[in-house]
């Protein structure tokens, strides 16, 4: 269906995912290059339509070298959008991709203190970001600025546009253990994740690293953060202190806000001698990677091997949503969640994971639409069955349980079924389950005792 929206034309889809899809366009009366980002009919009910107009006018207001410019935030026949400067360059994602073990200190402070910048001002006027990470941070090819991106997870304080307290939106590698838990927010949710991504920046991995996102979750909330140092010898000590408090799993124990962080790296930028200037060091940035990927996520990305996608999706996508008792109101396509493992950028539809997601030929295979609401029914049925099993039918929960598997193949799923087998003589069915799904996912058996229980 062709997108209309009075004032523009709209030139190409550009990108798409869970909070919309983007086009590039340009506006009629100047003919200027715009991104124009419309939302998905699903996150908008009558009371977020009027939040949503009013929070557009908190961003419209908002203008400094280091966020992108919204200029219109408007409705037209029932068609929510965003219109956008339309940034060239790269994401911060592809330089931090380019240097495995850190960007060089320069740049990294010089990057570090624009996006504190830019998270500053939204601050500064109430606003939330809740989505930060590298992905959304863009580098301009000619000014060599960094443009803080992506609103469609903004909040204005005292509103909630497009999710509310007990649902999470975000990327799990990058959010503060309040968001992780569904709980309500403030300014400090962002200075986590400022921490997350300098440390992502500086020494070339995120905190911390798992193929499920479920786990992902637990540890934002629990585990305490290595030290940057233990990545990076060079690292300034200052730069590892910053970073360690904004990681602090109370939002009490961090910066209040980002402006004394930022005053830290530029006086530490000052006595290194690194420049602050955006055009300073830019061939060292990222001489590798090409400028191919625009405002938002949005180039029509490369296909990325198929090895890359199947555990990330897979146990990423699906894993996020279906164990974790805070998500009930998660709404995230599979490459919002697994694209900073990947750089799928919004490219991975939920088609092309669906394979990867049924690997049980014993068992028949479910029409697939949506990787999150597979795994919605998964954990229903999961869930199904401890209840069932709580009141001993334990015919009826061992088929609940199955019914899990089928859906998503997980290790305390298979475990279940192991347990239960003896009781209800279904060895030889569960022995053949289990091979099916190890065979395909081998990172299910992670202590081996799932081969041990098929007898080697």
């Amino acid at each position: 269906m062709k997108t209309e929206i009075p004032g523009y034309k709209i030139l190409r889809e550009i990108g798409k995912g869970g909070m919309g899809v983007v086009y590039r366009a340009q506006r009629e009366s100047d003919s200027a290059d715009l991104a124009i980002k419309i939302l998905p009919p699903t996150l908008i009910t009558p009371t977020t339509a009027k939040r949503f107009r009013r929070e557009g006018q908190a961003l419209m207001a908002v203008d400094h070298p280091n966020v992108v410019k919204v200029y219109e935030v408007d409705c037209h026949d029932g068609v929510h959008y965003i219109a956008m400067e339309y940034v060239p360059g790269k994401p911060l994602s592809s330089l931090v991709r380019a240097h495995k073990n850190g960007v060089p200190l320069d740049v990294g402070i010089r990057y570090a203190v624009e996006v504190g910048r830019a998270l500053s001002v939204i601050h500064d006027r109430g606003m939330i970001h809740r989505d930060l990470k590298p992905g959304n941070v863009m580098i301009h090819e000619d000014t060599g600025l960094a443009k803080l991106l992506d609103f469609g997870l903004v909040q204005v304080e005292g509103l909630t546009m497009l999710t509310a307290t007990g649902s999470i939106l975000g990327t799990p590698l990058y959010m503060s253990p309040e968001q992780c838990s569904g709980q309500a927010l403030d300014l400090r949710t962002d200075v986590y994740s400022y921490g997350a991504l300098l440390f992502h920046l500086f020494t070339g991995s995120p905190p911390f690293q798992s193929a499920s996102a479920y786990e992902l979750l637990q540890m934002q909330q629990n585990d305490v953060p290595p030290s940057p140092a233990q990545s990076r010898k060079d690292i300034p000590p200052e730069v590892s202190q910053i970073i360690l408090r904004c990681l602090e799993k109370a939002p009490q124990d961090r910066y209040k806000g980002l402006h004394d962080p930022i005053a830290e790296l530029v006086a530490l930028a000052e006595r290194s001698g690194y420049s602050l200037d955006p055009t300073a060091s830019r061939e060292q940035d990222s001489p590798d990677v090409p400028n191919a990927v625009r405002v938002d996520h949005t180039s029509k990305s490369r296909r990325f091997p198929k090895r890359a996608l199947v555990g990330l999706a897979a146990a990423g996508a699906i894993g996020i949503v279906g164990f974790h008792p805070a998500l009930s109101g998660f709404r995230a396509s599979t490459t919002d969640i697994v694209s900073e493992y990947t750089d799928a950028m919004f490219n991975s539809s939920a088609e092309a994971a669906a394979p990867e997601l049924d690997p049980i030929p014993t068992l028949p295979r479910p029409k697939i639409v949506d990787p999150v609401e597979l795994a919605r029914l998964a954990t229903q049925h999961w869930n199904r069955g401890r209840e069932l099993e709580g009141e001993s039918e334990l015919a009826e929960a061992y088929k609940e349980y199955v019914e899990a598997t089928r859906l998503y193949p997980r290790y305390a799923y298979l475990q279940k079924l192991i347990d239960l087998a003896p009781q209800l003589e279904r060895h030889r069915e569960v022995r053949a389950i289990v091979r099916d799904c190890t065979q395909q996912n081998p990172g299910l058996d992670r202590d081996g005792s799932l081969r041990q229980y098929l007898g080697g």
